[in-house]
């Protein structure tokens, strides 16, 4: 192995341990959070992706079985997962961090060729130390991030090969049927811009070929996604789940998330009580995940220009420039209010603005590459101190999940009233860890919304609740008022069916037939 080897091998080592060090937290509860000065605790949302997991081991598939709305492919991973090591929260913990770190390895080496090692590093720390803990858990929307990266990572490199361009493909495709609001404009916009190099010679041939690569990767990732529901049904059920329900539904969960970073504030708040250096380090980091979308924008804006430019006087595109206007088509729907911005949802893509940033500076004058090192650099300084800081700070418990939810209250009740075969229904916090540890579910939604989601779910949906706990007769359920009565709403004789035993606990009458 020659030199340049030995610093390639080097160069890998630093970044892979830059990308899974900060990561670890992961693995323990009570983990520091960047946005605040508190812990971050097993969050629903994670227990009902977790939970949806298991349900494809146990038989089921998702949007025909039960409702999810992300895609299908961050599920069918962690089932994979399930299925080789066993169902537990801290193997998908373990699985996020092989996930977290791909996707940080590939940023290093991807910005390394644009800018050269020192940047590559610097944003791969970044990414591990800062942007991964605003939602330190196994989530689809790191594994979206992860296929976008891989992506434009292929596409970034000056070489057109064939075989690039079909990776690509098939990665923006994973990325697409994984989160739909950030694969879709990515895929349509990585299409339409291969074209480009052919338009710019003049040859549609070639125009076509190109970017018959890509398709076809596209299809590739795709035909292999929807296998599953060609052969098992619910092609209906998953362009209803994924497509309609997000346009018609989803926001009612979210109103109190209206607005581009709009829980920057609590952040300052949470920090205000730290002393000056950490405060301001921790709210720098904060800062720099919140502006990283516009600096994309500023950066690869001329490059859209460059492009169109490109085509109408027939000189060659840089890849570069295909590169920094995809990751920009990537984060429009968030920069326009069209999918949830919150802080979390910003730095899901967090990584992906950064390739764009690198990619797009690329062909700017070197005092200007110069410039965004040392800024790249200072970041990750920043981002690596304040989780040093919290780190120190933080009592991270060694208790397991599962004893966690053991404990609770709703749980010890549950297995007091219940045998390990019967189902259950639960509408609690914690249903979806409920389900991976104490009950199968009974219920075709593994998460249900409170009085204050009303319209979360559409009345068929409650109907279809409702129609399977009416077939079901799970023995023991655990719902709010508000739940139970849209239940009862949809079916009548459900509530004479179920007497309450206690506040939220419900359990089946044994003269019911």
């Amino acid at each position: 192995m020659g030199t340049a080897g030995w610093r390639l091998g080097v160069f890998f080592v630093i970044a892979a341990a830059l990308s899974f060090l900060p990561a670890l937290p992961a693995l323990y509860m009570g983990a520091p959070i960047p946005h605040g000065t508190g812990q971050l605790w097993m969050h629903r949302d994670e227990a009902t992706v977790l939970a949806d997991s298991a349900r494809l081991i146990w038989g089921e598939l998702i949007y025909r079985d039960f409702f999810e709305f992300p895609g299908p492919v961050p599920f069918f991973l962690n089932a994979a997962v399930f299925k080789v090591f066993g169902v537990s929260v801290l193997v998908a913990r373990w699985f996020f961090l092989i996930n977290v770190s791909v996707t940080g390895t590939l940023l290093a080496f991807t910005v390394r060729s644009h800018l050269g090692p020192l940047a590559g590093l610097a944003v791969c720390l970044f990414h591990s130390a800062a942007l991964v803990g605003f939602w330190l858990c196994n989530y689809p929307h790191w594994f979206s991030e992860m296929f976008l990266v891989a992506a434009l990572s292929l596409y970034s490199a000056d070489e057109s090969a064939k075989l690039r361009r079909l990776g690509s493909g098939v990665c923006s495709g994973l990325a697409l049927w994984s989160i739909q609001s950030v694969g879709i404009p990515t895929a349509i916009t990585l299409l339409l811009l291969s074209l480009t190099p052919g338009l710019a010679q003049r040859r549609p041939g070639l125009a076509l070929r190109m970017s018959g690569h890509f398709f076809a990767g596209l299809a590739v990732a795709s035909s292999l996604v929807l296998l599953p529901f060609l052969l098992g049904g619910g092609l209906s059920d998953i362009f209803y789940d994924m497509f309609v329900w997000p346009f018609t539904n989803y926001g009612e969960g979210q109103t109190d998330n209206t607005g581009y970073a709009s829980d920057y504030s609590h952040s300052v708040r949470a920090h205000a009580q730290l002393s000056a250096a950490p405060r301001y380090a921790a709210l720098a980091t904060i800062s720099v995940n919140v502006v990283l979308p516009f600096v994309l924008a500023a950066t690869a804006l001329p490059h859209l220009v460059n492009l169109w430019l490109s085509v109408l006087r027939r000189f060659e595109p840089a890849p570069s420039s295909i590169v920094a206007v995809s990751a920009l088509a990537a984060l429009t729907p968030l920069l326009f209010g069209a999918t949830r911005s919150d802080q979390v949802h910003i730095a899901f893509l967090g990584g992906v603005a950064l390739l764009g940033i690198a990619a797009g500076l690329k062909l700017t004058p070197r005092k200007l590459q110069a410039a965004s090192v040392v800024l790249f650099c200072t970041a990750a300084v920043l981002a690596a101190t304040t989780l040093a800081f919290k780190l120190s700070r933080t009592d991270l418990s060694s208790d397991r999940w599962e004893a966690y939810v053991a404990r609770l209250d709703d749980t010890k009740w549950v297995e007091k009233v219940s045998v390990p075969d019967d189902t259950l229904v639960d509408g609690t916090h914690w249903a979806g860890m409920r389900y991976m540890f104490t009950r199968r579910p009974a219920s075709p939604f593994t998460m249900l919304p409170g009085e204050e989601h009303g319209s979360y779910y559409s009345e068929a949906q409650w109907r279809s609740l409702a129609d399977s706990i009416r077939a079901k007769r799970p023995k023991v359920m655990l719902l709010s008022k508000y739940q139970f009565g849209r239940v009862i709403a949809a079916s009548s004789e459900i509530a004479s069916a179920y007497q309450e035993v206690a506040p939220g606990r419900y359990l089946l009458k044994p003269t019911t037939p």
